[in-house]
């Protein structure tokens, strides 16, 4: 994609899915509205850095040798003008949407800031594809760029804002921006739970949970030491009703696998709880626990209740629950994209990632603790 076209997608707000935000705290009035664009009277906060995988991904796995990229339609159909950036998605990550509702445009991806040398002053998108927790998750798809390695990128990116705009100006930017991390998806649908799988012949649930939450500790404190002090972890979503996994494991009923999910669950129940452990050990370090698992699940349980109409089929696939085939240009998908949970057979609507991004910036308990990141932006 031109330097010109891709810096052009970085400006447009959402089109779809008409939706009104009102918020208000202390002087501040935060409007949304999603019929003609986003509209948001300041920036909550300097600058926006996103870590993870294929659900935040804005562009990195473009760069890469990798069975994971998303740079070709029908992906990104409702994205702007409809160009394929490389987001496994109709529109709008969740990442973009948290940013568009704090008043910052979706930040570049890495690999696009560095060969296109655009302004990473906003923040940066590190998000790769396959990316996991785990050095080795997502191995099955070849290249990716895991935390590990996004946390090196990160500290990169620190060192060229400094010679930028000098020592000062960095830490107190990076001290009052706000990071996002979408991460545990592939430790299990690409590690744990692959057939063969060695990390599920040598950990049982609760210890490969464990090793998990242990590498997400040292991730975490190396964030804080390169600066990082207001962070954003999602939990991992309903794994065992995503299309893909039901179509694997032969469900006919169309109800989510219940061992799966509890799998998930025990790694969730352990992040919560580290969530709200560490920053009693390190001062001035927030990190906030988006409840993604129990939004998606209601979703996908009580689909009507939210405006959906089908809750356990991908709009873009094909076959049994529209996942035996991938999301390709040959692939059909559906023109009532808003109804779907699912764009694919992976990764949630660009609806979804709406309405989930909403719970997150103005929510409360159990949506988003211990608090919203409305309330986060002015500690």
């Amino acid at each position: 994609m031109a330097k010109s076209e891709r810096s052009q997608t970085m400006r447009l707000k959402p089109s779809k899915d008409c939706f009104s935000f009102l918020m208000s705290r202390s002087l501040l009035i935060l409007f949304i509205t999603n019929c003609k664009g986003a509209l948001v009277q300041a920036a909550m906060y300097p600058a926006v850095f996103t870590f993870g995988d294929s659900l935040v991904d804005n562009g990195n796995n473009n760069y890469l040798a990798s069975l994971a990229r998303a740079n070709f339609p029908p992906n990104g159909c409702d994205y702007g003008s409809g160009i394929a950036t490389g987001r496994f998605c109709n529109g709008f990550t969740l990442s973009d949407y948290i940013g568009l509702f704090m008043g910052i445009d979706p930040p570049p991806a890495y690999f696009d800031h560095l060969t296109f040398n655009l302004d990473i002053k906003k923040g940066v998108n590190f998000a790769s594809g396959a990316g996991g927790i785990l050095d080795e998750s997502g191995y099955n798809y070849l290249e990716r760029i895991p935390m590990s390695q996004q946390i090196e990128y990160f500290a990169l990116v620190k060192e060229t804002l400094t010679q930028e705009i000098g020592n000062v100006t960095v830490d107190s930017l990076f001290m009052n921006s706000l990071c996002i991390i979408v991460l545990g998806s592939n430790d299990y649908i690409n590690n744990y739970m692959l057939q063969g799988s060695v990390a599920r012949s040598m950990f049982t649930p609760d210890e490969y949970a464990d090793l998990l939450i242990s590498t997400y500790s040292q991730h975490i404190l190396k964030l804080y030491n390169i600066g990082a002090r207001k962070v954003l972890i999602t939990s991992a979503g309903p794994l065992g009703c995503l299309p893909y996994e039901m179509w694997q494991m032969g469900i006919k009923n169309g109800e989510c696998s219940d061992e799966v999910n509890k799998w998930v669950q025990i790694y969730n129940e352990k992040l919560l709880l580290f969530i709200q452990d560490m920053p009693q050990q390190i001062p001035d370090l927030y990190l906030l626990y988006g409840n993604a698992f129990d939004k998606v699940y209601a979703y996908i349980q009580t689909p009507h209740e939210y405006g959906f109409q089908y809750a356990n089929v991908s709009c873009c696939g094909g076959g049994m629950y529209g996942a035996e085939a991938p999301c390709m240009p040959t692939t059909s998908y559906c023109n009532n994209r808003s109804e779907y949970v699912f764009w694919d057979r992976f990764h949630p609507s660009d609806r979804c990632n709406l309405l989930i991004s909403s719970y997150f910036v103005s929510g409360a308990a159990p949506d988003i603790l211990p608090m919203n990141l409305l309330e986060l932006a002015i500690k």
